[in-house]
């Protein structure tokens, strides 16, 4: 029996159509490749609060141990990235440069409580130029957006909270040859202890897509993920598990394909922290390791 005490006009506001798979995301695609980052941040009085970033990494195939000798340019890779969110709070600029000479801008600018703009700008080292806008309307209980840009699809995505637990989600696409496809979406978030469970189908990549992420303790978390493709009938599936403390996290997980990763992030002190990666695939017999700092301005 449906409570009498609901409104369903006021229903807290979940997530939108792009990060239903959040959770999952965050403990499965890690920075395991990124050896060397730098992040600082202050104020400046015309500006607001300046962020620099500075990163490092190689080309996720390369193996190692390795000698450096044996490395290619192109195997390392770079960008320096700043992020300016203005003494005017409903405006944030960031900025990046990539080692390849790819140039990428992206702007928010919040117009009101309820409408949002947003722009990606990319410059690649071919010359070409791509360049993406999107606007967001949002009301208590929904959200909806519509995507428009250069060689890519238009887009329109629809999020409402139906119960304060469940969201529905949709996006529709069209693209530049005619095609259109449609995207479903329903998420399930529990709050004590916190549990989230999504399903989604999408005719543009012809997928079924399941993720549960379950916190057991305060420490621990478990996260599963699994993709189906309806089409040619593979399917794949990952679980794993997190352990956080006060320092850092530890996140491992392995595959149906039989791959075994595990990630390490702690704290020394502070402004200075470590990453650990290890990735083995038993299939292929490769090993992946790799080691890196985090320092923090």
């Amino acid at each position: 029996m449906a409570d009498e005490n609901l409104d369903f006009k006021n229903l807290p506001f979940h997530i939108p159509y792009e990060g239903i798979h959040r959770e999952a995301y965050e403990c499965f695609h890690t920075q395991s490749n990124e050896p060397f980052r730098f992040v600082d941040g202050k104020f400046n009085q015309r500006f607001g609060v300046v962020n620099h970033k500075i990163g490092f990494w190689t080309d996720p195939t390369v193996n190692f141990p390795r000698s450096l000798s044996s490395l290619r340019s192109k195997d390392i890779h770079g960008v320096y990235e700043f992020r300016e969110k203005f003494t005017n709070p409903n405006l944030m600029f960031i900025g990046s440069s990539m080692m390849d000479g790819t140039i990428v801008a992206r702007m928010k600018y919040y117009y009101s409580d309820r409408l949002t703009m947003k722009n990606h700008s990319q410059i690649n080292d071919d010359k070409t130029f791509q360049t993406m806008f999107s606007i967001d309307y949002k009301r208590a209980n929904f959200i909806s957006q519509l995507q428009v840009g250069t060689n890519i699809p238009v887009k329109a995505s629809y999020s409402e909270s139906v119960t304060p637990e469940l969201s529905l989600h949709t996006e529709v696409s069209w693209n530049v040859n005619g095609k259109t496809d449609a995207s479903l979406a329903a998420r399930y978030e529990a709050k004590n202890p916190k549990m989230v469970a999504i399903a989604q189908v999408s005719t543009s990549t012809r997928c079924v897509i399941m993720s549960c992420f379950q916190k057991i303790s305060r420490e621990v978390s478990f996260v599963t993920y699994h993709m189906y493709n309806y089409v040619s009938r593979v399917g794949r599936s990952r679980f794993g598990c997190v352990y956080s403390w006060r320092q850092g996290r530890v996140l491992a997980n392995i595959d149906s394909n039989g791959v075994f990763a595990a990630h390490l992030e702690e704290r020394l002190v502070k402004g200075l922290s470590v990453i650990y990666s290890a990735e083995l695939d038993t299939r292929r017999k490769e090993r992946k390791f790799g080691c890196g700092i985090v320092l923090t301005g």
